[in-house]
């Protein structure tokens, strides 16, 4: 009886061990299901992240790739503003230069009517200073004719 029973407490206390086995396995098999698991979805992530990198380095590129077309669009049409600004200038230029020739023009104008309206004015004195002359060298005839 006394074997029986330390044969059964040996059964026992191998049972025991035998489960406590069992769930260490068991717990390590979760714990490596789990890890397998965040391995998995690292790895996914890991993917999906170098996708993204991909997808933004190519988005980066087209963007640099349109700045520099905007660059070289701004320098074209700075250098065109340039262009027309010079163009404004030399054309302001130019209507200052007609304005003061039109200014001189119209004092060349004024004077030569001013001058014009002088000799009208002397003609018309001469005109009358003849037609009095005439009038009295008429007269001075008509008398020596009569005279005669």
């Amino acid at each position: 009886l006394g074997e029986a029973s330390q044969r059964s407490a040996e059964l026992s206390s191998m049972t025991e061990a035998a489960e406590t086995l069992a769930q260490t396995a068991r717990t390590l098999t979760a714990q490596r299901a789990l890890a397998e698991r965040y391995v998995a979805d690292r790895s996914e992530r890991r993917v999906a992240l170098r996708l993204q990198l991909t997808e933004i380095s190519e988005s980066v590129k087209e963007r640099k790739a349109a700045v520099e077309t905007l660059r070289s669009q701004v320098a074209s049409q700075q250098i065109s503003i340039r262009s027309q600004v010079e163009e404004v200038v030399q054309l302001r230029n130019a209507i200052t230069d007609r304005k003061q020739e039109e200014t001189a023009l119209l004092q060349q104008v004024a004077e030569r009517r001013s001058r014009a309206e002088a000799v009208e004015t002397e003609n018309k004195a001469i005109s009358s200073r003849n037609d009095l002359l005439f009038f009295t060298l008429d007269y001075i005839v008509a008398i020596c004719l009569s005279l005669l």
